[in-house]
């Protein structure tokens, strides 16, 4: 999957890093995956994007991300966005806004 999402710290930091192309398909299987490790873990629980090996633009509009994935659930805490640009971090910590997180 070339979104890797899984336990830093079990139970309360997610990590979530991303390589090669990016489609809509893998963005909705990593967020559904997210969502369930939120549940499971002690709240808050963080999330760490590092979001270095990415291979040009996530292929999903940011008009689109309300209708592909559902919002977080409670006992979200803190999100950290490792990207190389300040707009490829503003634009991966806008994602989970726009969705209603």
């Amino acid at each position: 999957m070339p979104i890797d999402v899984d336990w830093l710290y079990v139970n309360r930091i997610i990590k979530l890093r991303p390589s090669g192309k990016i489609y809509s398909a893998q963005v909705i299987a990593a967020a559904d995956r997210l969502n369930e490790l939120v549940r499971a873990g002690i709240p808050p629980v963080h999330t760490v994007i590092d979001g270095r090996d990415v291979e040009g633009a996530v292929d999903v509009g940011l008009g689109d991300m309300r209708k592909l994935i559902s919002p977080l659930g409670e006992g979200v805490g803190w999100m950290v966005v490792i990207q190389h640009s300040v707009r490829d971090r503003f634009l991966t910590a806008l994602g989970p806004q726009i969705a209603g997180a």
